[in-house]
Parts: C-alpha cells; structure tokens; sequence
C-alpha cells in the first residue's frame, strides 16, 4: 500500500517545528542558568519570553510579501537562521539579549503562516485537525528535549555551550524541508519579483501590507472570534511555558534539572494529546468544542498551580504538570485547523496570520502581566490566578461561533 502525499511532508514539518520549539524555549527552560550567570530577575527572563512574542507578532503583521516573494518553504528555512543568530545574542547583555529574543521571535512567526499553508494544499479535508495537530505536536516534542536535556548540559557544559548545541540542532533541520520547495507546490504559490529587495523592504512596510491581516480579520466574524478565543487560552498557555521551569525552581525549591523535567512530563502529556484532541474534532466535525473543554480545564488547572507552596507533595504538582499537557498545552492544532476552514478559497496564510497576530498578542501580554504583578509586589500564586481567570475569555468568544459563517 503506497503511503499517504501528505505524510512525509508532514513528518518534516513537524521536525522543524520541533526545532523552532527547542529554539524558542531555550530561555524560559535554562532561566535558573541565566538567573545565576547574569544576575537577571524572573521577570526579566519572562520579558525575554515576551520579545519572542513581539517577533511572532512582527512577522505576522508584516512578514507576508517575504512568504510571497520567498515561497512557504524558504521563508521557513531563512527564519530558522535568523533565530539561531538570536539564539547566540542571549549571551550578552539585557538590551542584547532583548534583541537576540526578537530575532528568534521572527524566525517562529513564519511556522503557523507558512506552515499552515504547505499543510493545507496537502492534507485532505477530512483530516485535517487530525493533520494541523500532528504538526504542531512538534511544540511539546521541542518542549521535552528541551525540559529534560538542557539543564544538565547547562550544568555540564555551561551556558554558552549548551546554546552552540542548540543552534547547530536547529540548523541542521532546515534540510529537512529541502524536498518541499518542489513536492508541495511551493514555487507555484510564490508571486513573481516586482523589482529588488528594496522593492520587497516597500511592500513590508506598506500601510496595505500592515492593514492585510486585519482586513482578514475584518471580512470574517467567526476568525475573529477565532482569533479572540486562541488569544484568552494562549495566556494560560504563554504564563506556563514561561515561568514553570523558574517557579519550580525558584517558588517551590526544585532543582534545576527536577523543574526541567515537570516541564517535559507536561510537553510529553501534550504530544500524544494532541493528535488525539485532533482525531476527536475530525470526529465530531468541529473542533469548537474541544476548544471549549480546552479553555476550562486550563483555567482550572493554573488556579491549582497558583494553590501550590513548597509544602505541596511533589506528586500533587507532578499531577498537575501532566494535567497541563491535556489543558494548557494541547489545544494549537486544533485552533489552527479551525482558523485553516475560514480560508474559503482564498490564501491561507492570511487568514492564518490575521487570526495567529490575535492570539499572538496573548503571547506578548501573558509574560509582561505575570512580570507585573511581581513588580507591583504580588505573588506568583495571585499572578496565576489572574490568568486562569483571563483564560476564561475563551468561552464567550465561542459562544454560538456555529451560527456565524466561515467566510
């Protein structure tokens, strides 16, 4: 029996996705090792967290003539380089680092774009949740690596070396997408030059370009409802990947390789979860409310993380850790194949971006109000309960979403 078009394909994106992952969660998981070498605050390693955000959100909000002028497939292997010359600007000070994070944001922003849009002209209809959550299980993969490897080298090999290993992991997944360029209809998607690169820098900052993801947003309720309810769990989200590893550690005193490894049982719950969240939206031929339990499990579960104290059994917090990979951490794919079905015909990468520019803004606040509320003298238990509360938005953003059309 000859396999499926669309398997390799998939089975290459979501290795590189699971390298962008190791990439972008190098700082949150070695937190501990910064903390101790430069003398950083947890806030300031969750603003770092926040600046890869803002270079998601950057590339979603101007990035698509360089998807268009690229193509899907190149646009993702010029990111990865980009965040791996980010990766190596942690090393130095604040400011530095701050744009190093930046840097590394921009090479995640082509994944949900771009990605999408190679998955969607190969995925049948009929499983595609099942397909769009496969991919993005790369994210918890990418978070197991992570979790369970980087402290110790860290305390092995030091920091500086642990992120040249990181580095070279990513680069060397760029060739895993090679045979894409021309198996997936790449190069037939990609708009023909209009002029140079200076030409290109013109379209970007166009005041068009800059209203295109909005106009998307615009033209379709149910995206933007979409968009909104991916916003609300992507702060339950974002506050977890975040500031587990240091709450663990610093809150709670486990050490760093103990924490690192919470991390990793939660990424591991979320691998086989969702693939299994996507085949039951396929199932029940939506995934809204998937979404739905989604949204109220990760509220309930960051409130019990806000309960915790070092007198909590370790079991309790492990079993939460675990809870979270089902609740807080399984939901993307999902939310992805959802926002892929408002496309109607049209490029999916706009209406990817237009609904991932929302939900990454989430990204970009969740870090910054957890911060806050330490800065103003809160605890970490007030700070997770807020955002359990603000997780909560998701429920009225899918109130009757069935009732509003897809396009």
């Amino acid at each position: 029996m000859s396999r499926p078009a669309w398997l390799m394909p998939l089975l290459a994106m979501l290795a590189f996705q699971a390298a962008l992952t190791l990439l972008g969660r190098a700082a949150p998981i070695l937190a501990p090792a910064f903390i101790a070498r430069n003398g950083w605050t947890p806030g300031e390693v969750g603003a770092l967290s926040s600046w890869v955000s803002v270079g998601s959100t950057g590339f979603l909000l101007l990035g698509i003539p360089v998807l268009r002028r690229l193509g899907a497939v190149r646009c993702l292997q010029a990111g990865i380089v980009i965040g791996v010359t980010g990766l190596a600007a942690l090393l130095g000070p604040l400011p530095l680092a701050m744009a190093g994070a930046l840097m590394i944001g921009l090479s995640y922003g082509p994944s949900n774009s771009a990605g999408s849009e190679v998955l969607q002209r190969l995925a049948p209809p009929r499983h595609l949740n099942l397909i769009f959550s496969i991919k993005q299980a790369g994210v918890p993969l990418g978070g197991i690596v992570a979790g369970l490897l980087l402290p110790g080298l860290a305390q092995q090999l030091g920091l500086p070396a642990t992120l040249a290993l990181v580095g070279l992991v990513c680069l060397a997944t760029m060739w895993c997408l090679e045979p894409l360029r021309t198996g997936s209809g790449d190069a037939a998607s990609r708009d023909a030059p209009q002029g140079g690169w200076a030409a290109l820098l013109g379209q970007v900052l166009s005041a068009a370009n800059l209203m295109r993801p909005w106009r998307a947003l615009a033209q379709s309720p149910r995206l933007l409802r979409m968009g909104l309810s991916g916003a609300a769990v992507a702060f339950g989200q974002g506050t977890w990947f975040t500031f587990l590893v240091v709450y663990l550690n610093l809150q709670l005193g486990w050490s760093p390789v103990a924490a690192g490894a919470g991390f990793a049982l939660m990424q591991a719950v979320s691998v086989l979860a969702r693939p299994v969240l996507g085949w039951l939206s396929d199932r029940q031929g939506s995934g809204v409310p998937i979404l739905r339990w989604c949204a109220a499990g990760s509220a309930l579960t960051t409130v019990g993380l806000a309960l915790t104290t070092p007198a909590t059994p370790a079991p309790a917090v492990w079993a939460l850790c675990a809870l979270a990979g089902l609740t807080v951490s399984a939901w993307n794919g999902v939310q992805l194949a959802e926002v892929a079905r408002c496309a109607q015909g049209g490029r999916v990468a706009d209406v990817a971006g237009g609904a991932t520019l929302v939900t990454f803004c989430a990204f970009v606040l969740s870090p910054l109000t957890v911060s806050a509320v330490l800065a103003v003298g809160g605890s970490f238990g007030h700070a997770f309960a807020l955002v359990g509360l603000l997780t909560l938005g998701t429920l009225p953003a899918l109130h009757r979403i069935e009732r509003w059309p897809v396009g």
